[in-house]
């Protein structure tokens, strides 16, 4: 066994791995001198005759569970795990806790199979928690599922060293707990009209009799006392605490349908709040006859649940009720209390006074802070946050179970296990304080209103309980988490084991958003053990027989791939990698920050800003909400560009309540739009260093307004976004244009996106549009002289251009100048008047639809574009050099001696490497950037050149011009050394009279013909002129049409590869000039 199959969840606090492994028997039993351990030495040894039955007689590992001695310094819940073969397996413990602990991860380092060769790791283990509650918990009122299930769920909790089941047993949904005292608690207040299927909470209603419960349909069930024993010390063997939950004053719906004498008086029946019962569901804290039946309730409980804590819910209670109720009012002046919150407490405050009398400790859910907090009560806080640390610095005990990330009822979307994963219980102000112990720990909660069958608890569970059982096991600093996704692949086979329909992971890809300018590649992580991958490319839903994935997929036009993992019959829900064809853009004049739009209106989605009229503007360093002007129904846009400063994957996440969206290049990222509370989603976009622009939406309709943006970066570091790559644009036009047009707009793509201020939305015409056919713009004030206007048009890809068109201008809007003709897809004039009103017009009919982009107002052109006609084999063709300026207006004169050697170089690249004129690139642009420290590269039509090596070697640029510029027209793959020997070749033959060609001539390195660049160039001129043949046109072409084997250098030749480089080492041989 290698070290990587250490796989054991929670991650060890320490781990010492040897080398030498340790030689396992085909049996394996446990033993201890200790007598108390002996029911736990029963348990350990029926596990492992379960998993490994002894088949035949053969060596038997013996593992020995010791106590520890003083010195060595375990907790209650620690374990030291030697495996040696001097020691043989030992697990110390200075409780049964610990060696059960420590048996837990020997289980998950033993092999699926006890065969003769089965080894283990020799290994040390020393192991504690980081939190003593770490717990689970599960809610029987709304569904009931029975003993056998609750034993499996307590199975699972201890197989990931979890100590606490908080068992939901009273709801509103039903009573569950045999109450001897009040037997119609289970007799009718156990059962609920209807069936499992369904969860109607205005609906609930209860028998009124036993003769009732003879005719319909009724759903429920409930545990008998001795129902209760039996699995309370089922858990304690497991270390598993059982913690009750009795609601109370709220949520007790059956016990007052079975007792109507416990409800308030007076005349109101119904709380009108829409979600809760239509009947009264709260307890009179006026009547004394409510504490004496709940004193006897908790007399009984206490006499089956022997743990220290007793949970009494405390939430939601609907005081409606209370406030009419005469018993409750006259309670009130007798106490003196002054308001329903303040008689909460009272009620709670008795509770715990009864509680704390028979030596128990109350838990409540953070509502019974309200109006004053019982003196003894541990909080556990679901909602209330911001009453945390008032509640710890007066000396209270808190367990967090805040919904996001704990309320494992929600939607993986909302809740995902990486979310639950890389939470921290231990909000950041109180670490490594004096009052982080009094965190002591957190919970999994699982609210089954929608779970009908324990099929649907496992799926919803599983596996974010094993994700919530590192985060409360692991010190935060050991806890990664690419590790844990790595280790939880080993523990699907456990899960199938112990047969739970644990949720089957979705496929991990590289980005669910592909951004690329020519192509890219769609990957997946490896599946786990016993999975596989399905896919398409064709839009539809992957089945069970669409492509099992196997190697990456090559994409080179927009599509959506779409995914799904799947085992025997089961399979993951589906991913979508969304493929588009989008570029880094080139914009200057950017100023820090985004520009931030605010306005009012009831809508259920983020609107669209560009069709509102009262929109109120500025700009924000980074997204926020502080310019709102109300806290319900608004919503907010910031739009601008985004500066990527490396490429790779980069995963957003929005957390907002309510909607948000956030769309990059044009491009959805992540919509989490619509009316919900606080949640996260995240999407993963794999971009290229560059500019893109970016549009944040937000949405508030009611309550709480929160949003937060983070993103992790490809080195894997997670922050919120930074001010300092976000920028905007000043002169938008949206908010003082009117743009008009009768061309009908394809979808969300509509005419408005021409002037919003990003470059990645745009206006696309849903059909071919005619010859004279407008799309016209009017400004409130006319555009100065001396100004440019660029139009942008084309889609993301390239496509759809604008491409019969001019841009033309008027002051008046009748009298109409040519401004610009449309010159690779942008139509750029510099204007010599002021002007008012614009248009793009039709010149011919255009015979595909059009993608209008963005409408500019800058101080100079961004394009510098050189276009002319070349010959080549009696044919002409016309080709075009497109510089972008934007920033870099300096290099115009080395631009323009580049473009008047492109005109020239073209065919002749062309010729010697045999390209296909027909397919090759007749447009190339040059893009400048700063920040790259080598000379140039090309990629697609584009050669991105580093201007300042450009200032610094003016000499070297035609050069460096006409090696990337052979890459273009290559455009194929191949080994590397013959690609770049190529350019350099190319360049040589092209350019033999500089400064380069002329050193490079007489210093030649011999000795590496394959190293690339012009020591192989050297060595192909060698090969070309010693054997009198088109080689690097038979190899290019051979290559080109993925033909290339190894025996063409042969063919060629006569000699092998190796061979000829051996030959060259030795010629001493030099190009001529």
């Amino acid at each position: 066994m290698e070290a990587a199959s250490i796989t054991i969840i929670p991650q060890p606090q320490e781990v010492q791995e040897s080398q030498k492994s340790f030689q396992l028997g085909t049996s394996l039993t446990i033993h201890s001198e200790a007598v108390d351990l002996a029911p736990l030495v029963d348990l350990c040894q029926e596990t492992l005759n379960a998993r490994f039955p002894v088949t035949h007689k053969g060596d038997t590992t013996k593992i020995r569970l010791l106590e520890a001695t003083a010195h060595q310094k375990l907790g209650k819940e620690d374990y030291l795990l030697e495996i040696s073969q001097s020691k043989g397996i030992t697990i110390t413990a200075s409780s049964p806790a610990g060696h059960f602990y420590g048996f837990q991860s020997f289980l998950q380092l033993l092999p699926d199979e006890l065969k003769q060769d089965a080894t283990l790791p020799e290994v040390k283990i020393k192991d504690s928690p980081r939190f003593q509650w770490r717990g689970m918990h599960l809610d029987e009122s709304r569904h009931f599922y029975g003993k056998d299930f609750v034993k499996k769920y307590i199975d699972l909790l201890a197989a990931y060293k979890m100590n606490v089941f908080h068992w939901h047993l009273i709801d509103d949904g039903g009573w569950r707990l045999e109450i001897k005292k009040y037997p119609k608690l289970t007799k009718l207040g156990g059962f609920r009209k209807g069936t499992a299927a369904g969860w109607r909470v205005t609906e609930l209603e209860f028998p009124k009799s036993e003769q009732d419960l003879k005719s319909g349909d009724w759903y429920g069930g409930f545990y008998t006392q001795e129902d209760i024993k039996e699995i309370v010390a089922y858990a304690k063997l497991r270390n598993v605490r059982v913690i009750p939950e009795i609601e109370m004053p709220g949520h007790s719906l059956p016990a007052i349908s079975a007792y109507p004498e416990l409800a308030c008086g007076g005349d109101l029946k119904d709380d009108g709040e829409g979600w809760t019962p239509s009947s009264q569901n709260s307890y009179c804290a006026g009547k004394e006859a409510t504490y004496t039946f709940l004193e006897d309730v908790l007399t009984e409980v206490m006499a089956l649940f022997p743990d220290e804590y007793i949970h009494i819910g405390g939430d939601e209670v609907i005081k409606k009720f209370w406030d009419q109720c005469p018993h409750c009012q006259a309670q009130m002046r007798k106490e003196r209390i002054k308001n329903t919150n303040e008689l909460q407490s009272y009620f709670i405050r008795r509770m715990e006074k009864y509680i704390n009398a028979h030596n128990r400790h109350l838990i409540g859910w953070d509502e019974i802070t309200h109006g004053g907090l019982a003196p003894n009560a541990t909080v556990m806080f679901w909602i209330g946050m911001g009453a945390v640390p008032e509640t710890v610095k007066k000396g209270h005990n808190v367990i967090m179970t805040p919904m996001s990330p704990c309320y494992f009822d929600y939607a993986y979307s909302s809740n995902s296990t990486e979310r639950v994963y890389n939470w921290n219980p231990v909000p950041e102000e109180f670490m490594g304080s004096a009052y982080e112990k009094q965190f002591l720990g957190a919970q999994g909660n699982v609210w089954t209103e929608w779970m009908e069958t324990s099929d649907r608890v496992e799926y919803m569970v599983m596996p974010r309980m094993i994700a919530m059982a590192e985060t409360l096991w692991t010190s935060k600093d050991k806890k990664d988490l690419r590790s844990f996704k790595s280790r939880l692949t080993h523990h699907f086979s456990y899960l199938d084991h112990w047969d739970v329909n644990y949720r089957i992971p979705n496929p991990e890809p590289n980005a669910t958003t592909h951004l690329f300018s020519e192509s890219t590649s769609v990957t997946f992580q490896e599946p786990p053990k016993g999975f596989q991958i399905h896919y398409t490319t064709d839009g539809s839903e992957p089945t069970m027989d669409s492509p099992v994935y196997t190697t990456p997929i090559k994409v080179d036009k927009p599509l959506t791939v779409k995914s799904m993992m799947a085992k025997s019959d089961r399979h993951s829900e589906i991913t979508a990698i969304h493929c588009s064809k989008f570029s880094p853009i080139k914009v200057s004049d950017l100023k820090p920050g985004l520009t931030a739009q605010y306005a009012e209106g009831k809508w259920k989605k983020v609107p669209d800003f560009a069709t509102l009229s009262d929109v109120s503007s500025s700009v924000v360093q980074t997204p926020n909400l502080d310019i709102r002007k109300r806290n319900d129904n608004f919503a907010c846009r910031f739009t601008g560009y985004i500066k990527i400063p490396q490429s790779g994957p980069y995963t957003f996440s929005l957390a907002s309540d309510d909607g948000s969206l956030l769309r990059i290049g044009g491009n959805t990222i992540i919509d989490h739009d619509g009316p919900h509370g606080y949640s996260a989603k995240t999407g993963t976009v794999l971009l290229q260093t560059g500019i893109y622009p970016i549009d944040i939406g937000y949405l508030e309709v009611g309550g709480a307004e929160r949003l937060d943006i983070k993103v992790t970066t490809p080195g894997g570091s997670t922050g919120d976004l930074p001010a300092s790559i976000l920028f905007h644009k000043e002169g938008a036009l949206s908010t003082n244009t009117n743009l008009t047009t009768e061309l009908p707009a394809s979808g969300k793509h509509t005419a408005s996106h021409i002037i919003d201020g990003n470059r990645g939305t745009y206006f696309w015409v849903a059909r071919k549009v005619s010859k004279n056919e407008t799309i016209n713009l009017k400004l409130s004030t006319p555009i100065a002289r001396g100004k440019t206007v660029v139009v942008h048009t084309g889609l993301p890809d390239g496509g759809d251009q604008f491409d019969n068109g001019v841009l033309e201008g008027s002051l008046d809007g009748k009298t109409w100048a040519v401004l610009a003709q449309e010159t690779g897809g942008i139509l750029a004039a510099k204007l010599t008047r002021p002007l008012k009103h614009f248009r793009l017009r039709a010149t011919q009919d255009i015979p595909h639809w059009v993608a209008v982009r963005e409408f500019e107002i800058t101080d100079q052109s961004p394009l510098s574009v050189k276009t002319g006609k070349v010959r080549y084999k009696g044919t002409n063709h016309t080709i075009r050099l497109i510089g972008h300026m934007e920033g870099f207006e300096d290099l115009q004169p080395h631009f323009d001696e580049i473009a008047s050697l492109y005109f020239d170089a073209w065919p002749k690249i062309i010729h010697l490497i045999d390209a296909p004129v027909h397919k090759t690139r007749t447009t190339v642009n040059i893009v400048f950037n700063d920040k790259i420290k080598h000379p140039a590269h090309a990629f697609g039509d584009t050669i991105t050149m580093s201007s300042g090596h450009l200032r610094r070697n003016k000499s070297d640029a035609k050069g460096v011009f006409v090696h990337e510029l052979t890459h273009i027209i290559q455009n194929h793959s191949g080994p590397g050394w013959f690609i770049e020997g190529v350019a350099d070749y190319v360049r040589f033959k092209v350019i033999n009279n500089d400064g380069w060609a002329k050193h490079n001539s007489q210093h030649i390195n011999y000795n590496k013909p394959l190293g690339a660049y012009w020591a192989s160039a050297a060595f192909l001129l060698y090969l070309e002129d010693k054997y009198q043949k088109p080689i690097v046109k038979t190899v290019s072409s051979s290559l080109r049409d993925k033909t290339y084997h190894e025996g063409i250098w042969k063919e060629l030749t006569g000699h092998t590869l190796e061979e000829l480089t051996t030959e060259y080492q030795k010629s001493n041989w030099k190009p001529t000039l």
